[in-house]
């Protein structure tokens, strides 16, 4: 059985804000000494890391325009690639429907 997830951008964008305010939160913690408890780390880096399996799982589910450039950029750039992706991800989609990447008419002789 194969689970769809979809995600529409005003959620994706939810999602990074608090993400991100959980990040700079603990940032801000970490440096100023503040002992805080374990569980709001453990749920700010679990936010953190929801947040970055939904993208990609919404960049591998809509038929994106440069799929693998995104899951790398993902992986290896993470604070910079996932807001660069949900600004561009509607013309992105677009793209990808334009030049139909996910159909086998590239591969018919």
């Amino acid at each position: 059985m194969k689970v769809r997830i979809t995600s529409s951008k005003k959620k994706l964008w939810i999602l990074t804000i608090s993400s991100y305010s959980f990040f700079l939160y603990l940032i801000y913690v970490q440096t100023q000494g503040i002992e805080y408890s374990e569980y709001i780390g453990a749920i700010g880096i679990g936010v953190i890391l929801s947040t970055i399996i939904l993208m990609i799982a919404d960049v591998l589910e809509n038929n994106v325009y440069n799929k693998w450039f995104w899951v790398i950029s993902m992986l290896c750039t993470p604070p910079l690639s996932v807001i660069a992706y949900i600004a561009q991800r509607d013309k992105l989609i677009k793209l990808g429907q334009r030049f139909n990447l996910n159909s086998n008419s590239s591969t018919k002789k």
